[in-house]
């Protein structure tokens, strides 16, 4: 079920239109009233979701579709790109170490059951797989950087 659809106009502008199918069968004016009401209502939320993204866009909502004026690319913006690239990978980051620390308690609690030396093993494993996520964490943040920055 789709719920909206993305078209580029330009190279500068982008339209969003909503969509409700389940409620696009009623041809009774009552539905269509509601109808109405529900895709103007879906066309604000999505307006409202894309100013909230922080990536410096500024949606109109113009009758059916919502317009997404793209601003030009400056060196300003691509800086903030980078940081919005970042945050995600500190927050990628960040569910790897509490999946570290769960897989971990589960390792202390099943020591008794393995025994030391097997839960040492899983433990180096584990640290493993953590320090391999990290560098492509690492590695997925350069590339990004550089496409973003285009260097």
């Amino acid at each position: 079920m789709s719920i909206s659809q993305i078209a580029v106009k330009d190279p500068q502008n982008l339209t969003v239109a909503a969509f409700d199918p389940s409620v696009n069968r009623f041809f009774f004016y009552y539905y269509l009233f509601l109808f109405i009401l529900s895709v103007l209502q879906q066309l604000e939320l999505i307006a409202s979701s894309i100013r909230a993204a922080g990536l410096n866009l500024n949606p109109v909502v113009d009758k059916t579709i919502v317009r997404v004026p793209i601003p030009k690319v400056t060196q300003e913006l691509r800086e903030k790109l980078t940081k919005v690239a970042k945050q995600a990978s500190e927050k990628a980051r960040g569910a790897i170490r509490t999946t570290r620390q769960n897989m971990m308690k589960s390792v202390k609690g099943y020591e008794v059951v393995m025994g030391k030396d097997e839960a040492k093993k899983v433990e180096k494993e584990i640290e493993k797989h953590t320090e391999a996520s990290n560098k492509e964490i690492d590695a997925m943040l350069e590339k990004k950087n550089k496409e973003i920055l285009g260097k």
